[in-house]
């Protein structure tokens, strides 16, 4: 998780706050809280610090949790005037719940648009094969991507990263997976998965 100042533009008036991004935890850990942990404690830590807000993009259904809203409840849009539901808004003192205006965020988030740099990370990272899905990750938030390994019976064994999850058809799946399918599954860490979708791998069409 990573901080940066960024501000709340009206005209002349600029309100210093922060945003953060991106918020990640190791995939095969997901589920045991760990993401909720960091923001809970990075929240207090800001109070702390005097911040007067937090902005960020992110999964609308997801940092309601702790506090986040819409930022368009304060008038807030990006830099260009739009208002949208990953743009959310979360005042740590009384005087951010009248802040509004643009989101103006720090310079440094447009090294994420750094292909080359971003290429150079990735080196250090084990090769995955890489999936391209034509819905994205805001509609499939709280279900995962696999591929079908094998199967045993009515048993589908799912690849996610390191880990093989044993998995059951879902009632709504209509096309039955075969091994080398790509999925969209729900991960239950502590009983039955089930595979929730079939989906075509678009870089493989």
């Amino acid at each position: 998780m990573y901080y940066k100042k960024a501000w709340i533009a009206d005209g002349e008036t600029k309100h210093d706050i922060a945003t953060f991004g991106p918020l990640a935890v190791e995939p095969t850990l997901e589920g045991n809280d760990i993401g909720g942990a960091l923001m809970r404690e990075t929240i207090k830590l800001a109070k702390e610090a005097g911040i007067s807000g937090i902005a960020l993009m992110g999964e609308p259904y997801y940092y309601p949790r702790f506090g986040f809203e819409r930022g368009a409840k304060y008038g807030i849009t990006d830099v260009c005037g739009n208002s949208f539901d990953a743009l959310m808004f979360l005042p740590l003192t009384e005087e951010a719940k009248s802040f509004k205006g643009k989101l103006i965020e720090s310079s440094d988030f447009a090294k994420l648009e750094d292909e080359k740099a971003l290429e150079e990370i990735s080196k250090e990272f084990p090769l995955y094969r890489k999936v391209k899905v034509q819905d994205g990750f805001m509609q499939i938030f709280e279900q995962h991507l696999g591929v079908v390994e094998s199967i045993e019976g009515d048993t589908y064994m799912v690849r996610y990263w390191e880990l093989l999850i044993p998995a059951k058809l879902a009632d709504t799946v209509t096309e039955k997976p075969q091994a080398g399918s790509d999925v969209q599954f729900s991960w239950n860490h502590n009983g039955e998965s089930s595979i929730t979708k079939v989906f075509r791998n678009l870089l493989e069409i």
